[in-house]
């Protein structure tokens, strides 16, 4: 009886302790590391698989330590798996794909029939591309030997482009922008003729556009910030003149919640739950909370990977990698909230 009672006593007292110390005041844990040795003025586009900058208009990627390819055209947008980098450029006006193989270099192009294209990702072992294509919005189709499949487009007299694309359930849940009138458009005339709109809409496999909401402010031009899917819910940042609106929409387009914030200076990322993440060289401020971090030197990237943020910053030749991870509990009564509103990812 007297060991059962010291085992519990034990018990309560580590988890006493471990509460303790995630309950103190809001604080970040940080590691950091140096990764890669990379030009001062680098854009970085991809750390997760290798190494993709952009210096002096060339587009270089770094794999296993070696380079694969170095490109002097413009970068629109990239995917890589486990075997080939699939690059968009854009030269002189026209828009191409490449197939380029992390191991041999082995590189295939073809030229795209496309007026912009804004993501790549792979579904079901094909290419989606998304863009615009003779100003109407699209979705084409290629396999990975970059041969066209088909095509999917959605357009009236004027401007349709998609920008975004998540893929859930069987279905692509699309943002894009269009000019505020277009006839004959699938997507509904609103504002005035010449505004740039933004909305988001359902497409099925087979082309089917399901439902779509637009995000129409008294504002000529309402842009698109920024946006990501998490959770089972669609999030989308526009940018007004002098303020930001996050959406948070559900599978079915529903909204959620709408919040406001100014804008600002700062970086931004959205947490799961359509929080602002605001981030410079000194700190993360989620809404009214502030996070010290511990980074002297801009901050080239920023991305979540596997629940971590990510930052990625230039000092002393090299490019240095800041693993942050947040702990905000303030009592007992709190830790619900601090799992559904307060995580950073």
């Amino acid at each position: 009886m007297k060991k059962i009672v010291f085992l519990i006593g034990v018990m309560i007292l580590l988890f006493s302790n471990n509460f303790y110390a995630h309950a103190k005041s809001s604080e970040l844990a940080q590691e950091n590391e140096k990764i890669w040795a990379v030009p001062q003025q680098c854009e970085i586009k991809e750390v997760e698989k290798g190494l993709l900058y952009i210096n002096n208009d060339s587009i270089k990627y770094i794999y296993n330590s070696q380079e694969v390819c170095s490109i002097k055209e413009g970068y629109l947008t990239h995917i890589i798996d486990s075997e080939c980098l699939y690059l968009v450029t854009n030269n002189n006006q026209n828009i191409y794909l490449r197939s380029i193989n992390l191991n041999d270099k082995k590189e295939s192009i073809i030229l795209l029939n496309m007026n912009s294209c804004n993501q790549i990702v792979i579904i079901d072992d094909e290419l989606t591309l998304i863009g615009s294509s003779n100003n109407d919005a699209c979705i084409t189709k290629y396999n990975k030997n970059l041969n066209f499949l088909y095509e999917y487009k959605f357009g009236g007299t004027n401007y349709e482009e998609f920008v975004k694309s998540y893929y859930y359930n069987n279905k692509y849940y699309l943002i894009g922008k269009k000019d505020a009138h277009s006839k004959n458009s699938p997507f509904m005339d609103v504002g005035s003729s010449g505004e740039v709109k933004t909305f988001a809409c359902i497409i099925d496999n087979k082309g089917i556009i399901e439902d779509s909401i637009y995000f129409n402010f008294n504002e000529a031009n309402e842009l698109l910030y920024t946006s990501d899917f998490k959770n089972n819910k669609l999030m989308v940042c526009i940018k007004l003149l002098d303020s930001y609106q996050i959406y948070i929409l559900n599978t079915n387009l529903e909204t959620l919640n709408i919040k406001e914030s100014l804008v600002t200076d700062e970086k931004i990322l959205l947490s799961n739950t359509g929080n602002i993440l605001y981030i410079n060289e000194e700190r993360i401020r989620v809404e009214d909370e502030e996070f010290k971090i511990d980074i002297d030197n801009q901050i080239l990237y920023l991305d979540i990977i596997d629940n971590v943020l990510k930052v990625y910053y230039y000092k002393d030749y090299y490019l240095w990698e800041s693993s942050i991870y947040q702990y905000k509990i303030e009592n007992q009564e709190d830790v619900e909230n601090y799992y559904n509103d307060y995580i950073l990812y």
